[in-house]
């Protein structure tokens, strides 16, 4: 393979697995502050209650067996408890939405990397010095066929996380939403595998 096509072909590889391990970054963070919105809906659920007189079905009184000790004796923790939590809660969920908005913005930079690709294609055909594959080489032809394929797997992953976050409803149960958060759907991890060592087994004959 020609050194000139081989440096592009690196390149180009180069900056697709740069994308793909800040997806990944992004995935790991996004799915923890998933976690944490989720966690901090069930804590807030479970303090409503003690913001509104408990009342027995004989006195009306508030129920002493049903009410910790600790609200008896300060009426206005739950209120605290309660506007800490949602607090805590909102900060979770706008780092969730901005991991979304990191999703979108490496998608947006994979529909770059793609153009690019095509372009060199183009550039290497005008010199009509194209090369094969190898098993220890990657063609210019296969490294754009991989990126556009990659490219067009993570738009639809972005696009479905999209519509799980504009579906998730924090009242009901959302461990559905959680999962298909963190769920690779579109994404084919082994064809990733498979683009990292044959791009190490490339750089490191030619090194």
């Amino acid at each position: 393979m020609p050194d000139l096509e081989g440096e592009v072909v690196i390149r180009l590889g180069q900056r697709l697995l740069r994308l793909l391990d800040a997806w990944s970054g992004h995935q790991d963070r996004s799915c923890a502050f998933f976690d944490s919105a989720l966690n901090l809906a069930s804590q807030r659920e479970d303090t409503l209650p003690f913001l509104l007189p408990q009342e027995t079905e004989i006195d009306g009184w508030i129920n002493p067996i049903t009410t910790p000790a600790i609200v008896l004796e300060f009426p206005d923790i739950a209120s605290r408890l309660l506007g800490k939590q949602t607090r805590a809660l909102e900060r979770a969920l706008h780092k969730l939405h901005g991991e979304l908005r990191d999703f979108q913005r490496i998608a947006h930079e994979l529909d770059g990397l793609n153009r690019d690709a095509l372009r060199e294609v183009g550039i290497a055909e005008l010199r009509e010095k194209t090369e094969d594959s190898t098993p220890t080489q990657v063609s210019l032809t296969e490294m754009a066929a991989w990126i556009d394929q990659l490219c067009l797997s993570y738009n639809r992953e972005c696009a479905r996380k999209v519509e799980v976050l504009k579906s998730m409803d924090l009242r009901a149960d959302s461990g559905d939403a959680r999962a298909r958060w963190g769920l690779y759907y579109w994404i084919d991890l082994e064809k990733e595998t498979e683009v990292r060592d044959r791009l190490r087994l490339m750089k490191t004959i030619g090194s």
